[in-house]
């Protein structure tokens, strides 16, 4: 529940910026795809939940490459890719590094606690999950991104780094493009 209460804060200071919002496990799907109404992206966070998914796994290099092709669909050159996980393979970083090559910055949001927890898988056995920090962060350095672990200081972080970017043009104070 504080998850989703605190990506709903992150997706109200996205308001009106491109977003989209991808689930993945041993793939990876469309939640909502990319739009400037966030609110309406936020409606879907309370529906996720791990037995939804059709597909065990945490397969977060299809979440990259997912999230790359909604960029590329809604024509947005650059893009930010924030991936949500515990750990992460060696696809991840690979995909991380061919995202930040097309021109998107992929950062990583480290979930869960080192010493692991338990949870239950869709099948019904259960598995440990551990936070795999120094993946996490090849990731995100292959992305061109940083990594963040979930607390209060990273959401703090994200926040701010979700309003857009501002530059001084001569004439006055604009907001950046932000390419989603």
């Amino acid at each position: 529940l504080q998850a989703r209460a605190r990506l709903s804060t992150l997706l109200q200071q996205r308001q009106g910026q491109p977003t989209a919002l991808v689930a993945y496990a041993g793939d990876a799907f469309t939640v909502a795809p990319l739009s400037d109404d966030t609110g309406n992206i936020a409606l879907f966070i309370d529906a996720l939940a791990p037995d939804i998914m059709p597909v065990d796994g945490s397969a977060a290099s299809r979440a990259i490459a997912h999230a790359m092709r909604l960029l590329a669909r809604g024509d947005h050159a650059r893009g930010d890719i924030l991936l949500l996980a515990a750990s992460a393979d060696s696809d991840a970083e690979a995909a991380a590094a061919r995202a930040a090559a097309a021109g998107h910055r992929v950062s990583v949001l480290g979930l869960g606690r080192g010493e692991g927890v338990a949870y239950q898988r869709g099948d019904g056995s259960i598995a440990p999950a551990r936070l795999d920090v120094a993946a996490l962060q090849r990731v995100a350095a292959a992305g061109g991104g940083r990594y963040l672990h979930w607390n209060e200081d990273a959401m703090a972080a994200l926040v701010a780094s979700a309003a857009p970017d501002r530059v001084a043009d001569g004439s006055g104070v604009r907001a950046r493009q932000d390419g989603g």
